[in-house]
């Protein structure tokens, strides 16, 4: 298996190229775009959404996890 990441500024390509066989040709490739930000920006735009109560959970998996809570009566 082999991964190629390219960044593109604030964005990346990825491409996860997948073989199930020793020296075999790739079965499967995979391919995605994503925008990368970083924790704290996540956790102003939740803030800018309205959720309340926003924390980051570190250790419980294997990145960092974004908790929040719904305003009560919305």
């Amino acid at each position: 298996m082999s991964q190629e990441w390219c960044w593109d500024g604030p964005c990346y390509d990825f491409r996860i190229t997948a073989s199930f066989s020793p020296g075999g040709a790739p079965e499967h490739v995979f391919t995605g775009r994503y925008y990368a930000i970083s924790v704290a920006a996540l956790q102003a735009l939740c803030r800018q959404a309205g959720f309340e109560d926003v924390t980051r959970q570190d250790g419980a998996f294997y990145q960092p996890v974004i908790l929040a809570t719904k305003p009560a009566g919305s």
